[in-house]
């Protein structure tokens, strides 16, 4: 599940783009992290969404910072202001 600044809920079934693409294309500025968003088929065999992951929630544009919210096992990760 993805927000843009004014909240709006941006699907991960609306990815029909490299991960980098749809986050700038969208301005995405939270990302939930969940084993469902990382097992999924739009995302999985995605290398710029894999290189994400690996290199610190960071896109060739934007870095995320992790969030730890109290009893939740997902991460949030919010953009932080370059």
């Amino acid at each position: 599940m993805y927000y843009k600044g004014s909240c709006e809920d941006i699907r991960e079934y609306n990815k029909n783009s490299s991960f980098d693409a749809f986050v700038n294309n969208n301005n995405i500025n939270l990302i939930l992290l969940d084993k469902a968003l990382i097992n999924d088929s739009r995302f999985v065999n995605d290398f710029e969404f894999k290189n994400f992951l690996k290199n610190n929630y960071s896109t060739q544009q934007y870095s995320f910072k992790p969030l730890k919210v109290w009893n939740c096992s997902n991460q949030v990760l919010l953009r932080r202001d370059n």
